[in-house]
């Protein structure tokens, strides 16, 4: 019976490390976006955090040198890619959905 609830307080403690560990992604990943914000606003190029398409960004980069738009291009990509990992919705557990069909089936019974 010890072993059983050994492995009970196992898998409870590999339950809360694994949400710790999203948490922890989950702030990385606020921090990166912020740090890109931050570096963009300092730039004096907030207006492209704002801007919904990258065709809006395009005037304002060809007043840049290359290495400068490519780096511009580079911190503008990394805060885009952070924000969409950042908004993403978890993937649903399959039991979670299933356990909603066999109730849906019950209901109608």
């Amino acid at each position: 019976m010890e072993t059983y609830w050994r492995e009970v307080r196992s898998i409870e403690e590999e339950k809360d490390g694994e949400e710790e560990e999203e948490e922890e992604e989950e702030r990385k990943s606020m921090d990166e976006a912020e740090l890109e914000e931050a570096w963009l606003a300092e730039a004096g190029l907030s207006s492209l955090v704002t801007a919904s398409s990258p065709d809006k960004a395009a005037p304002l980069l060809s007043t840049l040198t290359r290495q400068q738009a490519a780096t511009v291009r580079t911190r503008l990509d990394n805060y885009n890619q952070t924000l969409k990992t950042r908004n993403k919705q978890p993937i649903r557990d399959v039991r979670d959905i299933f356990t909603e069909v066999a109730l849906k089936i019950k209901i109608k019974d």
